[in-house]
């Protein structure tokens, strides 16, 4: 899943892409705060490809490539902050 979200510490609007597979996780969406729950904890557990992607991906600068300003986990999953593009 990606959200359109605004930076506060870099006042800049970003794009937070969330490691979610749908397939294999329920709930935790529609309620604020609510825990995501896997339906397989050996598929979600890939979330260690994910991180190892945005490491990567914030080594390089590269036209062709998206930036990755920052990542991070929570709430059982990772995420990254990446520029916006719109289209």
């Amino acid at each position: 899943m990606v959200y359109r979200a605004y930076d506060h510490s870099l006042h800049r609007t970003v794009a937070i892409k969330e490691y979610m597979p749908a397939a294999i996780v329920a709930g935790g969406r529609h309620v604020p705060d609510g825990p995501v729950l896997s339906r397989s904890a050996l598929l979600f557990g890939r979330v260690d490809i994910f991180c190892a992607e945005a490491r990567l991906l914030a080594r390089f600068d590269h036209p062709s490539l998206v930036k990755v300003y920052r990542f991070w986990e929570a709430n059982n999953t990772a995420y990254m902050a990446m520029p916006l593009y719109v289209g």
